[in-house]
C-alpha cells in the first residue's frame, strides 16, 4: 500500500510518499500565505520524484497547523508525531523520534 503524509505547518510543508516503511519520495518547501496551494505543490513534487500520480495512493494523512485546509483527506491526524518521525529517518541522530516510527 502506497501512502502519503503531508505535514502542512506555519513555516514549512514536507510530503513524504512511503510504501511499507520505505521513502519513495519526499518534498520540503516554504508554505508561504497558502497552505493549500503548499500542500497540493508538496505532494506533486513528492510523487514527481517516486515516479508516481496520485491515482496510485492508497492514503493521504495530513497533520500540522495547516491540515484542515486540504481538501477532503481520507485521515487527519490531531497529533504532531509525522514531523519527528521524518527527522528521525532522514536524520537517525534526531533526539525522540524513535518514540514515533523505527526503522526495521
Amino acid at each position: 500500500m502506497i501512502v502519503a503524509g503531508i505535514d502542512i505547518g506555519s513555516i514549512s510543508t514536507e510530503t513524504v510518499i512511503m510504501q511499507d516503511q520505505q521513502i519513495l519520495g519526499f518534498s520540503i518547501l516554504a508554505t508561504g500565505a497558502n497552505h493549500l496551494q503548499a500542500a497540493e505543490l508538496s505532494l506533486t513534487k513528492a510523487l514527481t520524484q517516486a515516479g508516481l500520480t496520485r491515482t496510485d495512493l492508497a492514503a493521504i494523512v495530513t497533520t500540522g497547523y495547516g491540515r484542515n485546509s486540504f481538501l477532503m483527506p481520507p485521515k487527519r491526524s490531531q497529533k504532531l508525531p509525522a514531523m519527528p518521525a521524518e527527522l528521525f529517518y532522514l536524520n537517525p541522530g534526531y533526539p525522540h523520534g524513535d518514540r514515533y516510527w523505527r526503522p526495521r
